[in-house]
């Protein structure tokens, strides 16, 4: 969890409970899906990148 989506929950008034639960796929929370997906997309980007290079290289 960042620290800004603590600070921003926080700030809107809304307890630790609610803010760990966004992350639980269970209870309809998809944060940690996402979270999962910003922490690969650069992965991706490289790899899809490289793959591009060799594509117009040849």
């Amino acid at each position: 969890m960042s620290l800004f989506e603590v600070g921003l929950g926080l700030a809107r008034g809304f307890g630790w409970e609610r803010m760990i639960s966004e992350y639980n796929p269970a209870k309809g929370g998809f944060m940690l899906i996402g979270m999962i997906i910003l922490l690969l997309a650069p992965v991706f980007g490289a790899w899809l990148r490289s793959r591009i290079r060799r594509s117009t290289n040849h």
